[in-house]
């Protein structure tokens, strides 16, 4: 049972109406999302206006920025799978698919399991946000690791992402955000 509710579709109305068009092109801030109605998430944060104009523009760009749509997608999951957070796995999961994460892979990212099957950038991808998580910093060694591929500002994106989504996770489970019913509810990772 949600905590705080998601603004009913019946009730977004101005200025409620305004945000989640103008922030969200119209409730689309996944490609996948489609044309169905503005994110749970999205309705319940509008009840706070003033932290959604802050808000929504900086998950925007990150949802839209300068990492390689898989990385940020792979990255995202396992956020969802370590936090664990049900509504950020079943977001993304369409998402990580659609940018060319195997179902395998999702698998692995829902079981924890950091072995040979990756590859070395997405090994240090993993382990990265695996370090964030638990240490709030990066060993030098994975750090190195993602350099090879990333320039300075997608390093920096990196770190701001898994901590943006980090934020998210713990606002959507401690609101008890409902998974929208579009998403179905068979995605969620276990706990």
């Amino acid at each position: 049972m949600p905590r705080v509710h998601p603004v009913p579709r019946d009730q977004q109305v101005g200025e409620v109406a305004e945000l989640l068009g103008v922030f969200t092109g119209g409730g689309a801030v996944l490609r996948h999302q489609g044309d169905h109605p503005p994110l749970n998430a999205l309705a319940t944060v509008v009840r706070n206006p003033a932290l959604f104009r802050v808000l929504v523009p900086q998950v925007r760009y990150l949802a839209n920025g300068a990492l390689p749509e898989r990385d940020r997608e792979l990255a995202l999951l396992r956020i969802a799978a370590r936090v664990p957070c049900p509504y950020e796995w079943a977001q993304h999961r369409p998402a990580a698919q659609q940018a060319g994460v195997t179902d395998s892979e999702i698998a692995r990212v829902a079981e924890g399991l950091l072995d040979d099957h990756w590859d070395d950038h997405d090994h240090a991808l993993l382990t990265a946000v695996d370090e964030m998580l638990t240490k709030a910093d990066v060993a030098d060694e994975t750090w190195a690791r993602l350099a090879r591929r990333y320039a300075e500002a997608q390093l920096i994106e990196f770190v701001v992402l898994v901590g943006e989504y980090q934020k998210l996770a713990i606002l959507l489970n401690v609101l008890r955000t409902p998974i929208d019913s579009w998403l179905g509810g068979d995605a969620v990772p276990p706990s």
